[in-house]
């Protein structure tokens, strides 16, 4: 079914086998053609070995579409490829002891760490020792690092932001600070202590932060459905694309979502996406948004220690 899925086989009359234990079979276009075959058909497949004979039902004829462009070949490389469902072969091998079958079956695991287990699992199992179980990890790998790439200079990005942030942030304060200094100066004469000046700053800043990011979350949880949604619909739309492709493949229009294909039942489509701004995620942000405000308030902590009431009253007069 790869090939189909891949579109290097393409169904160009008549449909896909719907009976995988029945003896029902698709030809490549070229046999059809040098054995005028056409769909309905049936054709006879005789073994040498004891003249035992089969009839196969014709259901669709394919086309080769890997090898168009290689006009040095007469015939494809499926053009003697008779295709039907595993049930069908399983018949035809326990009713026909002489045949051999050569099968490379395919399993999915949810995860790299179940490989070998997996592998430990099946030769336990009866596993034949002239068997091998290859995997395609190297190829997942290769096709996940462009992710684990952008992971890293999204983390590099965050630190090297935060730092940016942090610097920006204690010279916007220590201006401030120095535009404020005659507040200070007039508090230090009435008689309010360093420690109280600088915990007022902290909390005036600590304040914006928090107010700042009370908006940011409300506006993120108001906008993260709608954006959500029409990121959804984008992937929808691109995937019922691919679908329509595929269903084509197989010589069917858009197949419905009971189908199956490959032998992996299709899901139900999801419509909409209930987006909402995770505890955890404010959390997080209001944690660096603390830390952020308490490094950019070093600036007020220092100078408000430094600075002399008597000496910024006078500058000021």
């Amino acid at each position: 079914m790869t090939d189909f899925v891949s579109g290097s086989y393409q169904i160009t009359q008549g449909e896909m086998i719907t009976d995988f234990n029945g003896y029902q079979c698709v030809i490549s276009s070229e046999l059809a053609s040098l054995n005028e075959v056409t769909v309905g058909s049936t054709i006879n497949l005789k073994n040498p070995n004891n003249d035992t004979t089969h009839d196969f039902t014709v259901t669709g004829i394919y086309t080769d579409n890997s090898n168009q462009d290689d006009s040095m070949k007469m015939y494809s490389s499926s053009a003697n490829k008779i295709i039907t469902g595993s049930g069908a072969v399983e018949t035809l091998v326990k009713e026909d002891e002489t045949l051999v079958t050569n099968i490379t079956p395919s399993f999915i695991l949810v995860s790299e760490d179940a490989i070998d287990s997996f592998t430990q699992e099946v030769k336990d199992k009866g596993l034949n020792e002239y068997y091998t179980v290859n995997t395609n990890l190297d190829e997942l790998e290769n096709a996940t690092k462009s992710i684990e790439n952008v992971k890293t200079f999204a983390t590099t990005f965050l630190i090297i932001t935060l730092i940016i942030s942090s610097i920006v942030l204690f010279v916007i304060n220590m201006i401030n600070i120095r535009e404020r200094k005659y507040e200070i100066g007039v508090f230090r004469t009435i008689g309010v202590s360093k420690g109280k000046l600088t915990i007022q700053f902290v909390l005036e800043l600590l304040i914006v932060t928090i107010i700042t990011l009370v908006i940011g979350a409300i506006c993120g949880a108001f906008l993260a459905k709608p954006v959500g949604n029409m990121l959804l619909k984008n992937e929808i739309e691109s995937s019922q694309m691919q679908e329509e492709e595929i269903s084509n493949n197989f010589g069917k229009g858009p197949m419905g979502m009971e189908h199956t294909r490959n032998g992996n039942i299709a899901v139900q489509e999801i419509q909409n996406m209930e987006a909402v701004v995770d505890i955890t995620v404010v959390a997080q942000l209001l944690g660096i948004g603390i830390l952020l405000s308490f490094m950019s308030s070093l600036a007020s902590m220092i100078s408000i220690q430094r600075f002399s009431p008597l000496t910024i009253l006078k500058e000021r007069s």
